[in-house]
């Protein structure tokens, strides 16, 4: 069996001090949205980056379903793939209206 943990945990990608300026316009213009973006403008600005990101492990938080639009956000599986169990939350039916409930 495996289980498997959905986290939110911070990426961190070190910008040469020559890029700061221009990376900083880039990401106050709404050009930069994720790490990927980073990477590919500071490839853009010939900055060839070998290793200098890295997720910072001790920033991992569990995520909630809640957190997660419903969804798990921790699965079991069996060897085959197969969902053993979730933590999915269900969506809540209520009553309609002038519904008795039983």
């Amino acid at each position: 069996m495996r289980v498997d943990f959905k986290e939110t945990i911070w990426y961190q990608v070190d910008v040469p001090e020559e890029h700061e300026q221009a990376i900083l316009e880039m990401m106050k213009a709404g050009k930069i949205d994720d790490a990927n973006d980073l990477v590919c403008a500071l490839q853009e600005l010939d900055e060839f980056l070998l290793g200098s990101g890295e997720h910072n492990l001790e920033t991992g938080e569990q995520m909630s379903p809640l957190e997660n639009d419903g969804q798990p956000t921790i699965e079991a599986f069996d060897d085959d793939e197969n969902v053993l169990w979730s933590n999915e939350q269900k969506p809540v039916k209520h009553p309609k209206k002038n519904q008795k409930r039983k």
